[in-house]
């Protein structure tokens, strides 16, 4: 697990995604299972410049970070958004909170699988 995070951080680095500061508290690691995890397992809380792009179409938009959340709607390949943050979802998946800038959701926000969500 240690391993991962310093993979992830090391790929934030590249493409010039840095927060201010890190507190140890937020890479701490668990030996707590995935499905036993709620919403305690967040990458970071501070708002990260980093926009993105959907890369499916009728991908749910929802109120947490899992497939047991309620929709909110659904959003679309190619709608955009910005990056609040990441955190590992309820199912074992990384889950971006979203902030929608277009489509049907604008302005919105909610959470989505990260493997439908393109970073730029």
């Amino acid at each position: 697990m240690k391993k991962i995070l310093v993979s992830l951080m090391a790929v934030m680095l590249l493409v010039g995604f840095v927060p201010t500061t890190v507190e140890a508290s937020e890479v701490a690691v668990s030996e707590i299972e995935a499905s036993e995890v709620e919403s305690s397992t967040e990458i970071t809380d501070r708002q990260w410049n980093v926009h993105a792009t959907i890369n499916q179409n009728n991908v749910n938009l929802r109120t947490g970070s899992g497939p047991n959340f309620p929709s909110l709607g659904q959003v679309h390949r190619g709608n955009r958004a910005q990056v609040i943050s990441r955190r590992l979802g309820t199912d074992g998946h990384y889950w971006d909170q979203l902030r929608m800038t277009s489509g049907p959701n604008a302005g919105r926000t909610g959470w989505v699988r990260s493997d439908f969500v393109n970073w730029h």
